[in-house]
């Protein structure tokens, strides 16, 4: 019953958080191997804010549009970027969620024009990161950030961009390979699967990938969602990060 005011103050923390550059520079985590990352975490951080503050216009038009020209041009400058480095597959796919926000929240022909044509560069950077195996890397390949891509794809083709269904096929094989038999899925590809405690957060973005290849199951989707919710409130009692 309060999720308005808990919005409105969540809009008001990015909006105070973003930097005279444009961009948001929230990288407290253990990143690997060193500091060369933090560039492209930072595309990556600043596109979900900008992902989340165009949802919520409506809350403050003015100040989120000026926010919005800021950031867009912050996360897609590639001179803000470091590639070769790790974590540019989530800052390419994190950069096609928001312009595929964008694209639909559009009011003219205009905008979604100009969203669409803003996507070729990050769709250029996660075909090029693909493997040959199907698998995407942030820093070692992995089925969750394998997800992340395959759900950025889906959404940029949904908005009209024209994407051939190879990259899906092949990711989506590949994740059916390492699904366990109760729905868990590995930490690294190469590892076994995680039982569905463990794994409790990519299953759901998995199963997701898999229904947009063509491998997957609704069923096996929504019983990922319920094992989320069934396993969340252990996991919350001792998570540190």
């Amino acid at each position: 019953k309060d999720i308005d005011d808990v919005i409105k103050r969540a809009v008001e923390f990015i909006l105070r958080h973003q930097r005279e550059d444009g961009g948001w520079s929230d990288t407290r985590y253990a990143y690997w191997p060193d500091a060369s990352i933090l560039p492209n975490t930072r595309v990556a951080v600043t596109s979900l804010c900008l992902a989340a503050l165009s949802e919520y216009r409506e809350l403050d038009a003015k100040r989120i549009d000026k926010a919005l020209e800021k950031g867009e041009k912050y996360a897609m400058d590639e001179k803000n970027m470091n590639r070769g480095k790790n974590e540019e597959s989530y800052a390419d796919s994190y950069r096609l969620i928001y312009l595929s926000r964008k694209h639909a929240n559009a009011k003219g022909e205009a905008g979604k024009k100009a969203a669409l044509k803003a996507m070729a560069v990050p769709l250029e950077g996660l075909f090029k990161l693909q493997a040959k195996s199907g698998s995407w890397a942030h820093e070692y390949p992995n089925p969750w950030i394998t997800a992340v891509a395959i759900q950025s794809l889906f959404l940029a083709k949904k908005a009209g961009a024209t994407l051939p269904d190879e990259p899906f096929k092949r990711a989506a094989d590949l994740l059916t390979k390492n699904r366990g038999k109760d729905g868990g899925y590995p930490y690294e590809f190469g590892r076994p699967p995680s039982n569905n405690k463990d794994s409790l957060g990519r299953m759901p973005a998995c199963e997701a990938a898999l229904l947009i290849g063509g491998a997957g199951k609704q069923e096996q989707l929504v019983a990922a969602i319920e094992n989320w919710w069934a396993q969340l409130g252990e996991i919350m009692i001792v998570r540190r990060n």
